[in-house]
C-alpha cells in the first residue's frame, strides 16, 4: 500500500509519525497539512496518484 500524502520522513512531525503534517512538504499558504498526490492547489498541485499506475520515487 502506498500513501497518497507526500512526506520527507525526517522533520519533527514525521519523526512523531504524523506524516500528513510533514513540515517539509506543507502547503504553507493554506495552513497546515502535507502535499497530496493528484490534488488541487489547496494540496500542492502534485500530479499523479489517481492513475491506474504510479511511479513511486
Amino acid at each position: 500500500m502506498i500513501p497518497f500524502q507526500i512526506s520527507c520522513g525526517n522533520c519533527f512531525m514525521c519523526n512523531l509519525q504524523l506524516y500528513t503534517q510533514c513540515e517539509t512538504t506543507q502547503v504553507r499558504e493554506q495552513g497546515m497539512g502535507a502535499a497530496l498526490f493528484g490534488f488541487s492547489k489547496l494540496y500542492g498541485e502534485v500530479p499523479g496518484g489517481q492513475a491506474e499506475y504510479l511511479r513511486v520515487p
